[in-house]
């Protein structure tokens, strides 16, 4: 079974044509979530093995959202993905909580999969190689 990556962003273009595309073409599977509740949904159910989250969501921050799952116990690798949060005290904030790494937007093409693959490692491919 394929790792699974959770990518939280409201922006639809960047999680669904940018990041959720080029994770699929690297053999993720990929969920995608809207906003702090839909992402909670599907923490809780499909226990992905890493989250791309945004920083400015409808329903809260991605600061606060990664730092509360983390008091609950949810230790899943994490990049933290955004245009505004460029301060070196949320920087010290969300490395602190571990096992975070932090992109800023725009992100080049190629550079998001680079950065899940140096968390997860690549994605494995069942091969028969049954030479009878």
């Amino acid at each position: 079974m394929p790792l699974t990556v959770l990518v939280l962003d409201d922006d639809h273009a960047f999680r669904s044509k940018f990041a959720a595309r080029e994770l699929k073409e690297m053999g993720y599977h990929v969920l995608e979530a809207g906003k702090i509740a839909e992402a909670r949904e599907l923490l809780a159910r499909a226990r992905p093995d890493l989250m791309i989250a945004d920083g400015l969501l409808p329903d809260g921050n991605g600061v606060e959202f990664i730092a509360q799952i983390r008091r609950q116990g949810v230790a899943l690798p994490v990049i933290f993905v955004s245009a505004f949060w460029k301060d070196r005290e949320t920087f010290e904030r969300l490395t602190a909580l571990g096992n975070v790494q932090v992109m800023r937007k725009p992100v080049r093409v190629g550079d998001l999969g680079k950065r899940v693959e140096s968390m997860l490692g690549p994605v494995s491919v069942d091969v028969d190689l049954d030479f009878e």
